[in-house]
Order: C-alpha cells, then sequence, then structure tokens
C-alpha cells in the first residue's frame, strides 16, 4: 500500500484549522510571554483575541464530514460547541482585560492617595 494514501487530505486540516490556529497561537503566546523582560505590559490578551476572532469563522465554514480517517467528524453539534467555546473564550478575555485596566486604576488612585 503507497505511504500517500495513509497522509491526510487538504480538506482534513481545512476541517481541523480552528484547532490548528489556537494551538499555534496558544504556543506563540506562552513563547513571547516567556522572552518578555519583566515589569513590561503584556499584549497577550489582545493577542488571544485576535486568535479566536481567526478561529471562529474556520469554525463556521468547516465543510461537514470525517477528518483524519475518521478520528474526527465535523457536524452541525461540533460546529456549534467550538463557536460555543470560542465565544465565551472571548467573553473571558474581554471581560478579564477590562477587569486588568480597572485594577491598574484602582492601583493608580491608591498610589496617589497614599502620596
Amino acid at each position: 500500500m503507497p505511504i500517500a494514501s495513509f497522509l491526510p487530505a487538504t480538506v482534513d486540516y481545512a476541517r481541523f484549522l480552528p484547532e490548528i490556529l489556537l494551538t499555534l497561537a496558544g504556543t506563540m503566546i506562552m513563547f513571547l510571554e516567556a522572552l518578555r523582560p519583566e515589569g513590561k505590559k503584556s499584549n497577550a490578551g489582545v493577542f488571544a483575541i485576535v486568535a479566536l476572532v481567526m478561529a471562529l469563522p474556520a469554525a463556521l465554514m468547516a465543510t461537514p464530514g470525517p477528518a483524519f480517517q475518521g478520528m474526527l467528524v465535523v457536524d452541525g453539534m461540533a460546529t456549534f460547541f467550538r463557536t460555543l467555546v470560542i465565544v465565551c473564550i472571548q467573553l473571558v478575555l474581554f471581560i478579564m482585560i477590562g477587569f486588568k485596566n480597572h485594577e491598574i486604576y484602582l492601583n493608580h488612585v491608591n498610589n496617589l492617595k497614599n502620596v
């Protein structure tokens, strides 16, 4: 049997694209955070939101069917839960970034009161 019959087709990667994008983005965020100097402001939340915004259309436009010789199946339920998870994570990141900015503001106000 030729080896080409075991290699995934392009449509398999297209069906798995949201997971690929989010894995690459998460790895990139961890790598960049490790290289970031201490005390410097992190933009990891913004980068994560951008990655999630890129993954959302990929999840919605995935064609239904099996991928990777039936190990992954994309159907309506998979698309719904992929979308649900991506949107929930985006909402959590928006809240986290807003809370972090509010916390920085409160620290600044408290420092001004102590002066």
